[in-house]
């Protein structure tokens, strides 16, 4: 297996970078080594283009709310949550965000997309929710548990898995319709 090309493991090292803000960051998403994205505290958004050195700060309506969790499954289609329900999701790369009516005002705390169509949502009291259409709409999914959900990762639109707050982790195999308590 080869971790990276032309590199030597006993010498990587990591570099500090200036994100140019004292928001905390919660969510980062890189579409490749130079284009990628952060989000956070009070709905801080930024961009680069230049693998970190210089960020540019994205102007969205989030009202102050925190964003968790950013990820683009291609260089057009990029998705985007947060507190109180907020979702947002971009077709065109970032140069437009669009906000989604996801008609409920819970925190979506993680996120994961196997396509630009098809996502999975997760957080408080074990609320796990589905979309179909780019985050257009969103149903919820019975997780049968109650506690708080925290990550959520699908190998493709039928495999997934769902962690949260003190050692539940879940599994489906038919796109969440069902959900198995691992523990």
């Amino acid at each position: 297996i080869e971790l990276c090309e032309n590199c030597n493991l006993n010498s990587v090292n990591w570099q500090s970078q200036n994100s140019n803000t004292s928001q905390t960051i919660l969510g980062i998403h890189f579409i490749d080594r130079d284009n990628g994205w952060i989000c956070g505290n009070n709905g801080l958004v930024k961009k680069t283009t230049n693998r970190g050195q210089t960020w540019e700060t994205v102007s969205l309506e989030t009202f102050g709310n925190d964003m968790y969790e950013i990820e683009f499954t291609d260089e057009n289609h990029g998705f985007m949550a947060g507190t109180a329900g907020q979702f947002w999701y971009t077709s065109n790369g970032g140069q437009t965000w669009n906000r989604a009516n996801t008609n409920f005002n819970f925190d979506l705390w993680d996120m994961d997309f196997v396509s630009s169509e098809s996502g999975w949502a997760v957080g408080p009291v074990g609320r796990i929710f589905k979309t179909e259409d780019g985050g257009r709409n969103w149903t919820q999914q019975v997780s049968g548990v109650t506690s708080d959900l925290y990550g959520v990762s699908f190998v493709n639109k039928y495999f997934g898995w769902v962690v949260g707050l003190n050692g539940t982790l879940l599994f489906t195999e038919d796109g969440g319709n069902s959900w198995s308590d691992l523990d």
